[in-house]
């Protein structure tokens, strides 16, 4: 079997780190897999119960960064992949580096979090694009998530010269809740079942603009219908959010439930889901929710736009539109029959995010870079 190596920099709780499971657990049999990351969380214990090899390298904090990198060499040169795989941006950057130091023959960058979208100043776009132009010029693939993530390279004139690939991320189909999971959770929380449910699942960070969701909400509101808002996540900001609310007097109409281990369970829950973030890499909570049965509102912003069709599965709105967004979300609280086209609708669009068929696609770009491994030697 060729050994495959997969190097994250931190691992933490997180979206990222869920889909890199999703890799793991679909094709690590496959080949003489290792796991090479920093820090110790969700992904090490994940390993260690699926009998996958994993080592962690002091590369978590800039503190630490010298010593890990040092130490990343020392395992590449005594493991001696056929293929490194590299996941996420300092991944990608500290992992091309050192894959290109040992001689790894054969590298794959998947850009799980695109940093250009954090160029807010003069400094985070100059150190952006460098760590981004030295994983793409390094490595022998690109994997980029969606159409917008690519344009925002090409406006970069990065050096891709034919190695570059879309492929999106996925959902587990088998991780929709049943029915009685969903009335668990409306009971445990005391919804009301003749009120129209809006939920939200979010981490409460600058880039997800709970603020402009909030804003919306008021609008909502004062128009008098009987919908609830529901914030799953926590944060940075989540004591501003809740003065916020409160400044805005949702009290009434608007609840934070925190952070949840499956916040699929809520979209399940929800009559709608509600997205308000400025940029995502390839959002996986529309996709949940379709696979759920629930029509979306959300911002037509990278990463989200794409994933589904304005006007079929649910709403695009221009961001920072809070104004359309409560209208959006008005129409589909005064619409039952319109709910239930969009999810039925939502539910086949999930289909092709499923787990096993975008799965197989990255499985046979690694026999492809594997295959070239085998001609060379």
């Amino acid at each position: 079997m060729q050994k495959v190596i997969h190097f994250v920099h931190h691992d933490q709780i997180g979206g990222g780190t869920t889909v890199i499971l999703q890799h793991l657990k679909h094709y690590a049999a496959r080949y003489d897999t290792w796991v090479i990351h920093g820090g110790d969380g969700p992904l090490a214990q994940a390993c260690r119960e699926m009998g996958i090899h994993e080592i962690s390298v002091s590369i978590d904090t800039k503190l630490k960064l010298p010593f890990g990198f040092i130490s990343l060499i020392v395992w590449l040169r005594r493991l001696q992949p056929d293929l490194l795989i590299l996941h996420g941006q300092w991944g990608g950057s500290l992992g091309s580096l050192a894959g290109s130091v040992t001689g790894v023959p054969r590298m794959i960058y998947i850009a799980h979090w695109v940093a250009f979208y954090t160029d807010w100043d003069v400094f985070r776009a100059i150190r952006n694009y460098i760590a981004e132009w030295i994983p793409v010029r390094l490595c022998h693939r690109t994997v980029l998530l969606c159409a917008s993530n690519y344009y925002q390279y090409l406006l970069r004139h990065f050096p891709f010269e034919g190695k570059q690939v879309i492929l999106s991320n996925m959902i587990d189909l088998g991780r929709v809740p049943e029915p009685p999971a969903t009335e668990t959770i409306r009971r445990q929380h005391g919804w009301q079942p003749d009120v129209v449910h809006v939920v939200c699942v979010s981490r409460l960070a600058t880039q997800k603009r709970i603020d402009w969701l909030l804003q919306s909400w008021r609008i909502v509101q004062d128009r008098g219908v009987n919908a609830r808002l529901w914030i799953v996540g926590g944060g940075e900001l989540e004591s501003e959010m809740h003065k916020l609310a409160h400044t805005l007097g949702l009290e009434k109409s608007c609840a934070f439930l925190g952070a949840q281990a499956n916040g699929i369970e809520f979209l399940q829950a929800a009559d709608i889901v509600a997205m308000s973030t400025l940029y995502e890499t390839n959002s996986v909570v529309p996709m949940e929710a379709m696979a759920c049965g629930r029509p979306v509102v959300a911002n037509d912003s990278d990463g989200v736009r794409g994933t589904f069709t304005d006007g079929r599965e649910g709403f695009l709105v221009p961001p920072a539109d809070t104004a359309q967004f409560a209208e959006r979300l008005l129409t589909l609280i005064g619409d039952p029959a319109l709910r239930q086209k969009m999810g039925a609708q939502g539910k086949v669009r999930a289909q092709y995010y499923a787990a096993d068929k975008v799965l197989d696609r990255y499985v046979a770009l690694y026999d492809q870079e594997l295959a070239s491994v085998t001609r060379i030697s």
